[in-house]
């Protein structure tokens, strides 16, 4: 190789100063040497391509005949061992049917002496002694996790099992139960010593081993039968393996000693009220979980109430969910074309009132008189809901707004008399008055919507403000604040209103502090927690009242 290496270097050495001289030397030679060089670099390109074909080409070829190469080794070698290992297989499988039967006739008679005094189980399981032992184990494990009150079904559909039944009316036994829970059974003392080893040592078939090769399925079943039976003619037994081997009955005799000792776990003593040796561990293992659920309890609220986990679902419902919910409950009560919205009950109660008004009391009722005045068209809008009640009379921070924005409006609608002038009093056509409420609520919130709004999105509001509700004062005083420029709120600006009734700040989220004041509620009602972070008094309420106002403390809904 090394050889090899400096005649390569050498030629190249000689081929760049062969170059470098053509150019310094003979100039006008320079074409002829870049002729040189370009064919060097062709004829090396040539060399490299054809290299890299002829192994894609043997890649490809080996790709296609190696598996055909080991399907054919494999058949061979299965039809040689065959011929030459058929005796041994065939005393292999004797010696395990000699030690099934023998560990079945054991198993069958320690039942038949658990059973004595049981005489009902006896008959449907063990049935007549002609019944061959595995048979009557076999009929024992289908009733195993099946109530006994099913057993006579399980009886009538295992003597008339030759006979066609429609699946949906077949009886539910120890099989059907073991695969409802993912744990499907099968008899495997059917199948050959050698299968049942190649399924046991078949590890491509374990998670992450089927990418190992990527033969067909039918060479892979191939190479298994060899692989077990190259096991089986290499392979030493160890003398131990070997000597309990020898002498079937015998290793059946210690096999039903090691399952009678698991069976004595279930005995019950023969004192009364005892328990068994199962159940006694059942209890002792049940003790010790007992001990540890404030343990449990905590790792899984750890994991459940994770700052990050949480913040991910309250974030966007907090952002989106509630604005969105709140503005679509803006959208119903101000449409006046929904059932039993507060619009559509407004513009009701409007026909009403105006239809109820005598004809000599119209021009009076609507007239827009002073502000301090209670009658005329303000008592009007009182009393088809437009205006609070109370308003005018305790002078609300909104009525001086409101009242100038009724003032500008009644201008505006004003229509002339019959001779074509103008009417000088401030006065509504009863023919106009839907269309002057629709034009003065237009895009707006009045209090009696805002109250059918809260309702409706769950906002703990009630008269007395007792418990964690608000009181009904202290909300209406909000609205005012807000609604101090026309006495109206507009509809764009209920989460505006939401966020300072309820004290939030800008950690909050959109809506202010409702969530949470939702949650504190919902979490006391079902008696979880709901108390964290908030001071629990046991005084009466007219001291709770007087502490309060001494300290001057606000109302959080949260």
């Amino acid at each position: 190789v090394s050889s090899y290496v400096w005649v390569i270097l050498s030629f190249a050495i000689s081929s760049v100063l062969w170059f470098a001289m053509v150019v310094v030397i003979y100039p006008e030679q320079m074409l002829t040497a870049l002729a040189c060089a370009g064919g060097l670099a062709a004829v090396f390109t040539t060399m490299l391509t054809g290299l890299k074909n002829t192994k894609d080409e043997l890649e490809r070829m080996l790709h296609e005949e190696i598996p055909e190469v080991l399907e054919l080794v494999c058949d061979s070698f299965l039809d040689q061992y065959d011929k030459i290992s058929s005796g041994s297989s065939k005393r292999v499988i004797a010696t395990y049917r000699k030690l099934e039967e023998e560990l079945a006739e054991r198993t069958h008679a320690y039942v038949k002496h658990r059973l004595e005094n049981n005489s009902l189980i006896k008959q449907d399981v063990l049935g007549d002694e002609k019944k061959l032992p595995k048979e009557a184990l076999g009929c024992l494990f289908t009733r195993a996790l099946v109530k006994s009150k099913l057993w006579k079904d399980i009886l009538h559909q295992e003597q008339h099992e030759d006979e066609h039944q429609n699946p949906e009316d077949m009886v539910q036994t120890t099989d059907t139960v073991l695969e409802s829970l993912g744990l499907p059974q099968e008899d495997t003392t059917k199948m050959h010593y050698l299968d049942l080893r190649m399924r046991l040592e078949d590890k491509e078939r374990e998670e992450g081993g089927e990418n190992i090769h990527k033969y067909g399925p039918d060479l892979q079943q191939k190479l298994m039968k060899v692989y077990v039976r190259m096991q089986d003619v290499h392979m030493e037994t160890p003398p131990d393996v070997h000597e309990a081997l020898i002498n079937p009955k015998r290793l059946a005799k210690c096999m039903h000693r090691a399952n009678l000792a698991k069976f004595k776990t279930l005995e019950h003593p023969k004192e009364a009220g005892s328990k068994s040796s199962l159940q006694i561990c059942i209890q002792s293992l049940n003790e010790e979980q007992v001990d540890q659920v404030d343990l449990y309890l905590v790792e899984h609220l750890d994991d459940t109430l994770s700052q990050v986990d949480i913040s991910e679902l309250v974030t966007p419902f907090v952002e989106t969910t509630i604005p969105v919910e709140v503005q679509k409950q803006v959208r119903f009560a101000l449409d006046m074309t929904r059932q039993d919205s507060s619009a559509q009950q407004l513009y009701d109660q409007l026909r009403r009132k105006k239809n109820s008004i005598p004809r000599r009391q119209v021009k009076q009722r609507l007239t827009l008189n002073r502000q301090n005045d209670p009658d005329g068209l303000m008592s009007f809008l009182a009393d088809i809901g437009v205006v609070e009640r109370t308003a005018q009379r305790r002078n609300a921070a909104h009525y001086n707004g409101l009242f100038h924005r009724v003032e500008g409006l009644v201008s505006d609608w004003k229509r002339e008399d019959e001779e074509g002038h103008d009417v000088k009093d401030p006065i509504v056509d009863p023919r106009d008055l839907e269309g002057f409420v629709h034009e003065l609520l237009k895009h707006r919130i009045w209090w009696g919507a805002m109250e059918s709004i809260l309702k409706n999105i769950g906002f703990p509001m009630t008269v007395d403000g007792s418990g964690n509700s608000v009181s009904r004062d202290i909300v209406m005083k909000e609205f005012e604040s807000l609604s101090v420029k026309d006495g109206f709120l507009p509809a764009d600006k209920i989460l505006d209103f939401l966020r300072k009734v309820t004290r939030a700040d800008i950690a909050d989220g959109a809506a202010g502090r409702l969530w949470k004041g939702e949650m504190v509620m919902l979490m006391q009602h079902l008696k979880i927690c709901g108390f964290v972070g908030k001071q629990v008094r046991s005084e009466s309420g007219k001291e709770k009242k007087k502490n309060r106002s001494a300290h001057g403390e606000d109302i959080d809904i949260a």
